[in-house]
């Protein structure tokens, strides 16, 4: 078994001449408008069954507490869910969790979601998850 703790797993983005390869959105006017996308931010469920669905400006994030100690939080943002996702079951596997021969099974399916809650159920005391993290804007 190996010791992982002094190692410190970096999620991957691709990259071209050492500069990242960003997916850019037609018609974006800056390459950081490529990941600044428009989630669900509430659901109102009305007594008539109607619903309202709001949604604001928001990035996907990969977050992840630091093994170093002092409860650092790591935090990356992401063009999309799914590379967020990716990334992130491919960190949890750095961590440890390629042990288990069914983790790896589950990332070659690219069963994501699924590694990364395996992986807070096995350390519960360890952040590493992928949410959409929403603009807030002052009055």
């Amino acid at each position: 078994m190996t010791d992982r703790r002094d190692q410190e797993p970096q999620p991957s983005l691709s990259v071209d001449d050492g500069q990242p390869i960003i997916r850019s959105r037609r018609g974006s006017r800056t390459k950081s408008a490529a990941f600044i996308r428009h989630e669900i931010s509430s659901e109102a469920y009305h007594p008539d069954g109607s619903v309202e669905i709001e949604t604001s400006p928001a990035v996907w994030t990969l977050a992840r507490e630091g093994y170093s100690g002092g409860g650092r939080l790591d935090v990356w943002v992401y063009p999309d869910r799914n590379t967020a996702l990716h990334d992130g079951a491919q960190l949890a596997l750095e961590c440890g969790l390629d042990e288990d021969p069914a983790n790896v099974r589950l990332f070659k399916r690219k069963k994501y979601a699924e590694i990364l809650e395996r992986y807070e159920q096995e350390r519960p005391d360890h952040i590493l998850r992928v949410q959409a993290s929403l603009f807030v804007y002052g009055d």
